[in-house]
């Protein structure tokens, strides 16, 4: 209920002024007796320039408003805590990450970096094993034993990882990470890509 009040409150202060500037175009124009001005009189000139001048500003004012009251501090909070969004499964969850909130996470790395994309197209620094993406069950040696350890998972557009996300979730990890857009957004964000022989 607040809220909504905070929302209509501006909306109505920015109205006012529209329509007593519209009324005064209108009473101007046409000679109203309300008003006792005509196009004539010098004053009535003055206001139904003023008016003129006060409805467009008024508008704009109320679009800008309005847009700023969409825009509510939560509205593109992260779902999972300070990085990421939370992708929610019937049996858990992982959490798509972006390729600056990836670089951040690397600056005191703590987790598991793992390159799943097929065939080899380059990797990430610091990447700490590669497991297709359609083999996940075949490799849990690779993979930590304790399920809550953080993983982290990419490939070359984020289609591959994402599918990964998934058999690992299903498979009972609970802290599992995506790189949204994997090394192509990587790449767009303007950060580098290493190419090693394998």
């Amino acid at each position: 209920m607040a809220h909504s009040l905070r929302r209509w409150i501006p909306f109505a202060l920015c109205c006012v002024p529209g329509a007593v500037a519209a009324l005064l175009v209108v009473g101007v124009a046409f000679g109203s007796a309300a008003f006792g001005l005509s196009l004539s009189s010098p004053i009535g000139t003055g206001l139904l320039v003023v008016a003129m001048l006060a409805c467009p500003a008024s508008m704009f004012l109320m679009s800008h408003v309005l847009a700023a009251c969409d825009r509510g501090p939560n509205n593109n909070a992260p779902r999972s805590g300070p990085l990421g969004v939370r992708i929610e499964m019937p049996n858990g969850a992982y959490t798509n990450i972006s390729p600056l909130e990836l670089k951040t996470l690397l600056v005191n790395k703590n987790f598991l970096l793992i390159n799943v994309h097929i065939p080899y197209e380059g990797e990430i620094e610091k990447t700490d094993a590669f497991i297709p993406y359609d083999e996940i069950e075949k490799h849990l040696d690779k993979l930590p034993k304790d399920k809550t350890a953080q993983i982290v998972l990419y490939c070359r557009s984020g289609r591959m990882s994402q599918e990964a996300a998934e058999t690992l979730v299903k498979l009972g990890y609970t802290n599992v990470w995506n790189l949204d857009r994997g090394m192509i957004g990587w790449e767009q964000a303007g950060l580098s890509i290493v190419t090693q022989k394998r």
